[in-house]
């Protein structure tokens, strides 16, 4: 057998699309639930003292980006979780992720792809409008170092596609 002759097959996993809902926690608990799912029952369940962060009307192919405590993004697809119902806890993202110690979830997006851009804000009181298309990376790197301006908390995240108005 000549080396031309052979050829390497490549072996692409196929998702499944459907939507779903994601819910991210104030604590750092993520979980994805289909629509059927929710129909019998919608009513979020949390720890004690915990309580809703986020909440996106997705896809499962789509990916997500946490924004950490630590000013880096952890990048990962909506079908790595597992699909859950509401009266579940969610998985917990910095254990699954492999977050560094102390570090915590902030802000969350739900992308399927990387138009538009993510307005962050900070601690200080300043705000910055930044590309998603930064965040796009060829390879399936998962964690982004120094993502963001880390001399203030970032106190939260949003996609935004359009001008619009925060307060």
């Amino acid at each position: 057998i000549d080396k031309d002759d052979i050829s390497e097959d490549s072996v692409e996993e196929e998702i499944a699309s459907y939507p779903c809902e994601a819910f991210l926690s104030m604590e750092g608990y993520f979980k994805k639930c289909t629509l059927a799912s929710l129909r019998g029952n919608d009513v979020q369940k949390f720890k004690e003292n915990d309580y809703l962060r986020t909440k996106f009307e997705t896809n499962n192919t789509d990916e997500i980006l946490f924004f950490t405590s630590d000013a880096q993004v952890y990048k990962s697809r909506l079908n790595d979780f597992d699909d859950s119902k509401a009266s579940s806890l969610g998985e917990y993202v910095a254990g699954k992720l492999k977050f560094n110690d102390n570090e915590k979830v902030v802000s969350a997006i739900c992308i399927s792809d990387y138009n538009g851009r993510v307005i962050m804000f900070f601690e200080n009181g300043k705000a910055v409008s930044v590309p998603l298309d930064s965040y796009f990376t060829k390879q399936n790197r998962k964690k982004l170092t120094n993502a963001f301006f880390g001399g203030s908390p970032l106190v939260a995240a949003f996609k935004a596609n359009d001008k619009a108005e925060y307060l």
